[in-house]
């Protein structure tokens, strides 16, 4: 899979994040290998995702806030049409475990799928036939 990432902040201009994630390891988290850097400017980016027969999918906002404890990155995620998450990113699946304990998540369902996949079975599931998905103000 890859992926472009546009990361706004109110205080400096833009951040572009291309990511391109391997496939999932075994394991009862969703860990995989990723690959990512930055650019300046998402249209040469994207143009050579489709030299390289890339097509666009699915784009979304997403509306994300993060926060450090343990050694992982807890991050509260909104999807326009799917609601709230958390996603607890760390180095080891012990280490995530440990930090999902300690939130007390402990007895929370894992959620394996990704947002993609997620909001896709969404629109589709709804006969939504908009790809290009935003959230609502406020």
């Amino acid at each position: 899979r890859k992926r472009t990432r546009r990361d706004i902040d109110g205080y400096k201009q833009p951040t572009i994040w291309v990511t391109h994630k391997g496939p999932r390891r075994p394991g009862d988290v969703k860990m995989r290998h990723e690959i990512e850097f930055t650019a300046d400017d998402s249209e040469p980016v994207m143009e050579l995702f489709d030299q390289f027969g890339y097509r666009m999918t699915i784009r979304y906002e997403k509306r994300r806030d993060r926060w450090k404890l343990g050694g992982c990155w807890i991050e509260l995620d909104q999807i326009p049409y799917l609601g709230r998450f958390i996603e607890i990113e760390g180095p080891d699946e012990p280490t995530v475990m440990a930090v999902r304990r300690q939130l007390g998540l402990g007895d929370t369902p894992l959620l394996t799928d990704s947002y993609i996949k997620m909001l896709g079975a969404y629109l589709e599931e709804h006969d939504i036939a908009c790809r290009d998905i935003r959230l609502a103000d406020g």
